[in-house]
């Protein structure tokens, strides 16, 4: 049985994890480049919600969906009826 993973490390504060409606700003080069560096941390660009989300939050909130979906997926198996042969 495999051991269950601990939660990931929360990303550090010392800089904004978001950047909201960033096309109304000087920040808006980032659209044609698909991210910029701000303060020394970098941003990525996502066009559907137009928002700058910092690199190591983009990875932080993958790890979590995915250690969601695994629990999710764990509690489904556990809560499910089991079959008898009678």
């Amino acid at each position: 049985m495999s051991k269950p993973k601990s939660q990931p490390k929360e990303p550090h504060n010392r800089s904004p994890w978001k950047y909201y409606h960033i096309s109304s700003t000087q920040l808006s080069i980032a659209r044609y480049y698909g991210g910029i560096k701000v303060s020394g941390e970098h941003y990525l660009y996502e066009p559907t919600t137009d928002t700058l989300t910092r690199e190591d939050v983009v990875k932080w909130e993958g790890k979590q969906k995915k250690l969601e979906k695994k629990q999710k997926e764990q509690n489904d198996a556990n809560n499910s009826p089991e079959l008898s042969l009678s």
